[in-house]
């Protein structure tokens, strides 16, 4: 790949800060509105500044204790946070700690996670889906490049919306840092729980090995198979059968409506981004090459609606299963059953071991 295809490509062109300032007084400088949402460990506002125009942005508070570990992992997310500029990235404005709450202030996204905005639009292609892929990519090649793995790569951290000044095209936004790590210099793997969603989960984050950038990359390989297919590559209500399965089954590419085929290179390319072994999966900067993101002269996407994979998706995302997936793989982690040598020898999964 040629440097300047990759400074393109992957907004390296964007120098991170290198200095971030947290103030004490968010209620002098600010006014909060009204709630937008709320996750594992904040709730999110929007917000308008004091005494400048109607500009508004969005204010994610969470708990910064001194008493536990939610002002370390707090400080983290923002340290990591305040380094980044990427037109994919939702821009982080300031910090604040006031009363063991701590604000972050941000750009305000004005459309909705990446699933549910799909629902809303009256047509969904292929070609839809390799444009949220790109940007997705483009963001985590630009992450990669400066050492830092998101770990929580998933629907409900992708803002997508229709930018209106740039002919209503559809803008993607990766947000939420909280599970994000920075790799020490000189390496690319590194020690960390498991946490995060279980469905996107990399088979290295189940075995509890070293891991690196590959993890975010198998996020994303799900998600893109999720926009194709409706459902995911991997599924089981049984938390253990689920984390078998993505260890050891293969993808089942044939799970489609025989009238809305997916092109071959779109299978080709799920398929590099769910290689079991990290060492071997390809990389985002190496995944924004593959002919089905790049499309070389005269190749041309599906642009027909996917009818049966929205109705799958809508199907998909009104389970309450997956939630019920994420509170089981919680409960696990409290239990202590994903650490270890039990992790990594298969029995929290009730395997045989031979």
């Amino acid at each position: 790949m040629s440097k300047a295809t990759t400074q393109s490509q992957t907004g390296l062109l964007n120098k991170p800060k290198d200095t971030m300032k947290i103030y004490n007084d968010f209620d002098s400088k600010y006014t909060k509105c009204n709630y937008l949402n709320g996750g594992t460990y904040g709730k999110v506002y929007k917000c308008c500044k004091k005494g400048e125009d109607k500009t508004e942005y969005a204010v994610k508070i969470q708990e910064a204790s001194f008493d536990d570990n939610s002002y370390v992992r707090t400080l983290t997310e923002a340290k990591i946070w305040n380094t980044l500029e990427h037109k994919n990235i939702v821009k982080l404005y300031e910090c604040f700690l006031q009363a063991d709450q701590f604000y972050f202030v941000m750009e305000l996204v004005p459309g909705d996670n990446l699933f549910d905005e799909i629902l809303r639009k009256s047509t969904h292609t292929e070609s839809n889906t390799c444009l949220y892929i790109k940007q997705i990519l483009s963001a985590l090649a630009y992450l990669h490049v400066n050492k830092i793995i998101h770990r929580d790569v998933k629907p409900d951290n992708i803002m997508l919306y229709q930018d209106t000044q740039k002919g209503s095209s559809s803008v993607v936004k990766l947000v939420d840092f909280g599970l994000a790590r920075r790799l020490d210099n000189g390496k690319n793997r590194m020690e960390c729980a498991p946490s995060g969603a279980p469905l996107y989960l990399a088979p290295e984050t189940i075995m509890e090995v070293a891991l690196g950038s590959p993890v975010d990359v198998w996020s994303c390989g799900v998600i893109m198979y999720i926009l194709l297919y409706g459902s995911p590559p991997f599924w089981s209500e049984d938390t253990n059968k689920l984390f078998l399965a993505i260890i050891g089954s293969d993808v089942d590419f044939t799970c489609t409506d025989e009238r809305e085929p997916v092109s071959f290179l779109a299978n080709d390319l799920v398929q590099e981004m769910l290689v079991k072994d990290q060492n071997d999966r390809i990389t985002a900067s190496e995944a924004l090459e593959h002919p089905w993101i790049s499309q070389p002269r005269g190749l041309k996407l599906s642009r027909e609606h996917r009818r049966s994979t929205v109705e799958r998706l809508s199907k998909f995302r009104r389970s309450t299963s997956v939630f019920e997936l994420q509170q089981r793989f919680n409960g696990m982690k409290m239990e202590g059953s994903l650490t270890g040598d039990r992790a990594r020898n298969g029995r929290y999964l009730d395997v045989p071991v031979s």
